[in-house]
């Protein structure tokens, strides 16, 4: 059987999903696969991504919530790659925090370290409490960029921008915003200098 991109859906709801699955395996794997190499990961954690995005997919077809705006490999794709983002910075995370429970292990000041970082973490809580002022666009995206450091390529991907350099323009906005936010409320901006 010949697949259509644009058909996918519907073969999905007419029960030819081994054939749409098999296609999209020989579609899309490798461009996956060559993406997650490129960035920290092995085949297995391409296959384990690349099917939890197919299946994510495959429940949205089922359940009438897939959007046909997108076009399918675009979108699987897109899920793969966010997955594989979202497991690198969840990764990260938990390395953070075994390396600051070996260094407090050690250090015996171990209550400075705990303030500096509780210190941080209440100026972190007023910076994301001037963003989510901002709108849920721009929350995302200065989220994205400044808590999960995520590149320009990959925040396009994930937010739907038609180019890096729209991402950029985008984020170059929310920042202003972010700042004149900031300005406008001399109490907290002390409490950030602090």
């Amino acid at each position: 059987m010949k697949i259509v991109e644009e058909q996918i859906p519907n073969l999905i709801r007419n029960q030819h999903d081994k054939q749409v699955l098999a296609h999209l395996y020989k579609e899309l794997f490798p461009s996956v696969q060559g993406y997650i190499r490129k960035n920290n990961g092995i085949v297995d954690d391409a296959h384990d991504v690349f099917q939890d995005a197919l299946m994510y997919f495959y429940n949205q077809v089922i359940k009438g919530t897939f959007d046909p705006k997108y076009t399918v490999y675009g979108y699987v794709y897109r899920l793969a790659v966010n997955r594989w983002i979202n497991k690198l910075n969840k990764d990260k995370k938990m390395v953070f925090k075994t390396e600051l429970s070996d260094e407090i292990a050690r250090d015996t000041s171990y209550k400075r370290i705990g303030e500096e970082v509780e210190s941080e973490n209440s100026q972190k809580n007023i910076v994301k409490k001037f963003i989510s002022y901002l709108g849920e666009r721009c929350e995302e995206l200065l989220t994205l960029r400044i808590y999960s450091n995520l590149m320009f390529e990959d925040i396009m991907l994930r937010m739907d921008f038609n180019s890096e350099a729209a991402a950029k323009m985008y984020f170059k906005r929310c920042r202003e915003k972010l700042v004149d936010a900031i300005k406008a409320n001399p109490a907290l901006a002390d409490e950030l200098r602090d």
